[in-house]
């Protein structure tokens, strides 16, 4: 393990004591992680590990925050419609092969010609 000094003038120690509700020290790592999953810097499953929480325990705590903490069912929901309301909009379509793979390679092979300037 590595350990930190942190020196803090006065003005900094009283006001994190005045919020402290535990060691200075845990009140710290709290802070860190916490603003780290804020910037998207780490997962809500690294921040739990790093504060001893379930993920459950940590994105409630984060959204007491006010950590606006992303739910994957609204995002799953919006995938699935998308989903819904294009599948089969090339079927119809007999100039695109029904393989994407070699649709793809198709179209890259003439970009690579066009660049040639063949």
């Amino acid at each position: 393990m590595t350990n930190y000094t942190l020196n803090l003038e006065a003005k900094w120690s009283n006001l994190l004591n005045q919020f402290s509700h535990h060691s200075m020290d845990s009140f710290v790592k709290e802070l860190m992680a916490t603003e780290l999953y804020r910037r998207h810097f780490i997962s809500a499953n690294q921040a739990a590990e790093l504060l001893n929480m379930t993920v459950s325990e940590f994105t409630q705590y984060a959204t007491q925050m006010g950590i606006i903490v992303p739910s994957p069912q609204p995002m799953l929901n919006q995938s699935q419609a998308i989903l819904r309301e294009t599948f089969g909009m090339w079927a119809d379509r007999e100039d695109i092969p029904t393989d994407g793979v070699v649709y793809m390679d198709e179209i890259r092979s003439g970009q690579r010609l066009t660049n040639l300037g063949l």
